[in-house]
């Protein structure tokens, strides 16, 4: 069993766990500004070349659950220093495949080894944060999202012209390094209380202690519909704006202010909720009911600056949720089980990133427009509203 104990270096282990969570959405959306290069060196089809992003999140998706059981009985820092290691290693051997097959095999395992960090995170935060700071430290972890997209979007075009994309894949597996260092001196196990055998919970007691407990049922519920529409922002914006006729530097200019936005929404989540002295609960109300409005004033064809400012709000108001999910989840939780409740809940939300590209997809081919989208992510908002009406008052 696991307990806490002071951290005399908490800032710097929060530091640790964040590059750690930032690397890999970065070795995740490397690929995106690599993949008409790999796909013109082999010939991929689009299909293809897409399967290498699917086989990522696949992975990704499947040691959600096993991530959250293994943090909890065995503690998190080996985890997050194999998953770095193999994460980085992965990336590197990207750079030395002969063909299509062997790039979706290290994709795939890119996947699984990120699957393991965002539970080992968290609970290295429940383990040396107080309550009261756990959704502020949440918070800066929960920007590693945008930031990894943001170094992506900014590395990934700049090393592939100038070495190209074998050696852009190198170099950010050699960027583990890095992390590996911080996680190793940073991180400590939360430290281990003696406990008599017939008292360990079974290797699933965590994840049932999660599906029987009602309100993070109803949390997962809410954080699901939240994940629909954070990840349909970036996923259908680019079409969007080229169904409006913005040219490509203000398409790249929209999507970066939101990813910008979004950076400094989540660091700041934490702290705003504090000072106005909200539950997380409350707080989660508030942000899910004005991403509803924002959809909806997005329905209009705005011109490409006004299109722009109203981005940024949605980025920043967007990424203001999430670390509020995952304290709440874990509060929910005996603190034994405080990863696997986090990894439980991250696999409900990442389900939405799955779902809503094909759902959004159909709603476009069948209404020969775009403005679905903004009245789907204002109802899968209220609907997140109303589930979190459900949910048990901390």
């Amino acid at each position: 069993m696991l307990s806490n104990r002071k951290n005399p270096n908490k800032w710097l282990a929060l530091l640790a766990v964040t590059a750690a969570f930032t690397y890999t959405f970065l070795g995740r959306y490397i690929y995106s500004s690599l993949m008409n290069a790999v796909s013109g060196e082999f010939g991929l089809s689009t299909a293809q070349a897409g399967m290498y992003m699917s086989a990522f999140f696949l992975g990704y998706i499947i040691t959600q659950v096993p991530g959250g059981i293994l943090a909890d009985r065995i503690g998190p820092k080996l985890l997050l220093i194999i998953s770095t290691a193999v994460g980085g290693l992965s990336s590197a051997l990207m750079s030395t495949i002969p063909g299509f097959s062997a790039g979706l095999a290290f994709r795939l395992l890119s996947g699984i080894a990120g699957g393991f960090v965002f539970s080992c995170s968290s609970k290295v935060i429940s383990s040396i944060f107080e309550k009261e700071q756990q959704s502020v430290a949440l918070g800066i972890l929960l920007a590693s999202p945008p930031m990894g997209i943001t170094v992506a979007s900014l590395l990934g075009p700049v090393l592939r012209d100038a070495f190209g994309w074998r050696s852009t894949f190198l170099a950010v597996g050699l960027l583990a390094l890095i992390v590996l260092g911080l996680v190793i001196l940073f991180v400590r196990d939360p430290q281990r209380v003696p406990q008599n055998a017939a008292d360990k919970p079974s290797f699933i007691a965590g994840f049932v202690d999660f599906v029987k407990n009602p309100s993070q049922l109803f949390l997962a519920a809410a954080g699901f519909m939240f994940m629909f529409t954070t990840t349909g922002f970036p996923t259908w914006v680019n079409k969007f704006t080229e169904n409006l006729s913005y040219t490509e530097n203000q398409a790249t200019i929209i999507a970066m202010s939101y990813s910008i936005a979004g950076i400094i929404g989540s660091i700041l989540s934490g702290m705003i909720a504090k000072r106005l002295r909200l539950t997380s609960r409350t707080f989660l109300k508030i942000t899910l009911s004005t991403m509803a409005v924002l959809s909806l004033v997005l329905v209009f064809r705005w011109g490409a600056g006004a299109f722009t400012a109203i981005g940024i709000v949605y980025g920043f108001v967007s990424y203001l949720p999430a670390s509020h999910f995952a304290s709440m989840a874990m509060s929910y939780a005996k603190p034994v089980f405080s990863a696997t409740a986090i990894a439980s809940h991250n696999l409900f939300q990442q389900t939405a990133s799955v779902i809503q590209p094909m759902v959004l997809g159909w709603g476009i081919d069948m209404t020969g427009g775009y403005s679905v989208l903004w009245y789907a992510f204002a109802i899968t908002m209220a609907a997140g509203f109303l589930a979190m009406n459900k949910t048990k008052a901390q």
